[in-house]
């Protein structure tokens, strides 16, 4: 293992000078680098969520690092970043509860709990639908305009439609 010392050292091989610039200039390595720098001998153990709450969490809540590549970013883009999936998701998440009773009214005839679960699971597929086009609007990646373009399209759509019947699902309460 590297110490932090032996970063620059002359010592050190091509590939491990590359693995280190790698991790220096990715920001998806950048806890890596820094643990390193420190001294860090092994990876803290990382406690991930249970799947189910992982996707749960994907269908309203926007990830702001993919609102961007995988190339060096400046830290105001990150910024512009983060504030877009806030309001990418405050929206989503406005719409799903505003648009909730409409899409109960529309499988009432099916039953109280199938109603509910019918509705819920339609209303969470536009949300993510939603989610997902403007992410990729948003993170415009080259050679990938008419994609970018598209999704703009669809985004722009998508929330038309679900914050024209928020209304709409909003009177239904």
């Amino acid at each position: 293992m590297m110490q932090p010392s032996e970063f620059n050292s002359a010592n050190n091989t091509e590939a491990q000078k590359a693995i280190v610039q790698r991790l220096r200039h990715d920001p998806q390595f950048a806890g890596l680098y820094n643990l390193a720098q420190q001294g860090a001998t092994e990876l803290p153990e990382e406690k991930l969520p249970h799947w189910f709450y992982r996707w749960l969490l994907s269908i309203f809540v926007a990830n702001p690092k993919e609102f961007y590549g995988k190339a060096f970013v400046t830290d105001e883009l990150k910024e512009t970043a983060t504030l877009t999936a806030r309001v990418v998701s405050a929206s989503s998440l406005i719409d799903f509860l505003c648009n909730q009773p409409l899409w109960f009214f529309i499988f009432a005839d099916q039953g109280g709990l199938l109603a509910l679960l019918l509705g819920t699971a339609a209303n969470a597929c536009l949300t993510k639908i939603t989610n997902d086009c403007a992410t990729a609007a948003a993170g415009r990646k080259p050679k990938r305009h008419a994609v970018a373009n598209a999704a703009l399209i669809g985004a722009v759509g998508m929330n038309t439609l679900l914050s024209s019947t928020s209304g709409i699902g909003g009177e239904l309460k």
